[in-house]
């Protein structure tokens, strides 16, 4: 991914995903696992994992019973009218509420994220480079205007596009 980013009439790209830009990055994964954290306490979301990992475990049942030879038709039309009425359920007011709540709590902490120019200055200085390769260096008040937003949401949004991070065990 080699996207070129234009703020204030100079461009920029993202540095090569090495593990020290990685390194650099995680404390934009550790504020925005405190700001969820912060924002969702007291939130009981038990019933909306639960209708989740049901269509979710639903789904693969379906997928393998349709991989069957001979299908077993009798079987897959339960396992299909039992999604049905999962998905019904994950999409009933209380759940479906609960849902566009923690949608809204993930908003909110990124905005809070992304209108912190301290912050995104220093991630930016890390993460970035000018478009012909050079360093750059950023500070709080690179990024005062308004119209930054754009500029700040499009980088971070590609910035975990690119580096696609797999579940550490």
């Amino acid at each position: 991914m080699d996207n070129i980013y234009e703020y204030n009439g100079i461009k920029y790209k993202l540095k090569k995903p090495d593990l020290g830009v990685l390194h650099k990055a995680s404390p934009l994964l550790i504020k925005y696992r405190e700001l969820i954290y912060k924002y969702s306490a007291g939130i009981d979301s038990s019933q909306l994992l639960c209708a989740e990992n049901e269509v979710i475990i639903l789904k693969e049942a379906i997928e393998e019973a349709e991989a069957e030879i001979p299908v077993n038709e009798e079987s897959l039309n339960k396992l299909k009218q039992k999604l049905i009425e999962a998905e019904k359920l994950l999409n009933a007011p209380p759940i479906s509420q609960l849902r566009k709540h923690l949608a809204e709590i993930d908003s909110l902490a990124l905005f809070e994220i992304i209108t912190d120019a301290e912050f995104i200055s220093g991630l930016f200085s890390d993460i970035l480079v000018s478009a012909e390769g050079a360093r750059v260096k950023f500070d709080k008040n690179s990024f005062s205007e308004i119209d930054s937003i754009e500029f700040i949401k499009n980088v971070i949004t590609d910035f975990f596009l690119s580096v696609q991070l797999p579940a550490v065990k």
